[in-house]
């Protein structure tokens, strides 16, 4: 049975003056975006060259000659013309996701994530092969979709931490709490950002050693970003004066040795307080600011270096450690404690055997003893 008793006078109208004025509108259209070189360009040939003509054989077939829906020429007309409207949407979304990613941005704005431009896309091409399957080609998909319901449940199972390490990688790409180039510190893990993608980050320390960190774990860890909000970053050292120096020598000492240390910035300027008054020694902690946090092992040596030289100048000994030292002569120890023969004689008389003797014979034995 036809879809239509007769000719419809709207699809009449369609055919003869609708379909003609889209393609010369298109035409023209084309020749204007030509002119300004816009990348749309090829969007509009592909609507004037392929959509419209699949279009018009469509309607032909089925409004106008009134042929079923489920026919041959009407599927294979359908089909090239859901085809080709798919690839044209598919260009104008390449045009905008381009211009979206080339953007110019600020110091302080993260890059859109790559998964994110790429679920329109992912969206057209399923609604493109839905239309397909279902709508021209008449497909039930009910039983294909509860078949894919108990597969994905399975295999959702059988990768259940590939999947989490997956999701991980989507919010972490979706609001990144650090970006490529970032020194960052996550548990024993410190380095600079190199890479990250929907299951990993590299990371690379200050060995020069590439640690890849799943995102799953990054994910449920607390993250230290050194280049976040900006570079700048505190240096704190602890140093010990001896308790005889008086505070502002001390402090003027430390303040030199900051400021003489390379990479140290001016402002904000370096800064001394005192943590710790105990005799004999002072303890001082010195904040210096840099906007680079893989100087400040650096710093934190030519500091240190700079201490010791800075120390003399000022006339700022720095504390020695006390010592006591005790000599102890084993052999003259054990002389000493070696038993004379009187005392020795008075302990042979202690002997209730040798007590019976007399004093020849004990003066004897003591001296054999």
């Amino acid at each position: 049975m036809n879809d239509t008793a007769g000719v419809s006078p709207t699809w009449a109208v369609v055919m003869i003056v609708a379909v003609p004025l889209v393609v010369i509108a298109a035409a023209e259209l084309s020749e204007r975006l030509r002119q300004r070189e816009s990348l749309l360009r090829p969007a509009v040939l592909l609507v004037r060259t392929w959509v419209l003509p699949f279009f018009a054989l469509w309607a032909l077939i089925v409004p106008v000659l009134g042929s079923e829906r489920g026919s041959a020429g009407a599927r294979l007309a359908g089909t090239g013309l859901v085809i080709s409207l798919g690839i044209a949407v598919l260009s104008v979304l390449g045009v905008a996701i381009d211009q979206i990613r080339n953007r110019p941005r600020g110091d302080d704005q993260r890059p859109v994530p790559q998964l994110l431009l790429a679920l329109p896309r992912l969206g057209v091409l399923l609604a493109i092969g839905w239309l397909l399957v279902s709508t021209v080609w008449g497909v039930d998909l009910s039983a294909a979709l509860t078949a894919l319901g108990v597969t994905s449940l399975v295999v959702s199972f059988a990768l259940q931490d590939t999947l989490s390490g997956l999701a991980s990688g989507v919010l972490l790409l979706s609001d990144p709490p650090f970006r490529t180039s970032d020194w960052i510190e996550s548990g024993d893990v410190e380095g600079v950002v190199i890479d990250v993608n929907w299951r990993t980050t590299r990371i690379q320390d200050r060995n020069g050693d590439i640690i890849t960190v799943p995102n799953s774990q990054l994910a449920g860890a607390s993250i230290v970003n050194y280049s976040a909000p900006n570079k700048l970053h505190r240096v704190i050292v602890p140093v010990q004066v001896a308790y005889v120096n008086a505070p502002t020598l001390a402090k003027a000492m430390l303040l030199d040795a900051a400021a003489g240390t390379p990479g140290v910035l001016s402002e904000p300027p370096p800064n001394v307080v005192v943590v710790q008054v105990d005799d004999p020694l002072m303890g001082y902690e010195v904040q210096m600011w840099v906007d680079d946090y893989a100087i400040a092992p650096r710093v934190k040596s030519d500091f240190g270096s700079l201490v010791w030289y800075q120390s003399h100048r000022h006339g700022v000994p720095l504390p020695s450690p006390a010592q006591d030292l005790y000599l102890y002569d084993g052999v003259a120890a054990g002389a000493a404690q070696e038993p004379t023969v009187p005392e020795l004689r008075d302990l042979l008389a202690t002997s209730p055997l040798l007590g019976q003797l007399d004093d020849t014979e004990m003066d004897q034995l003591a001296n054999a003893s």
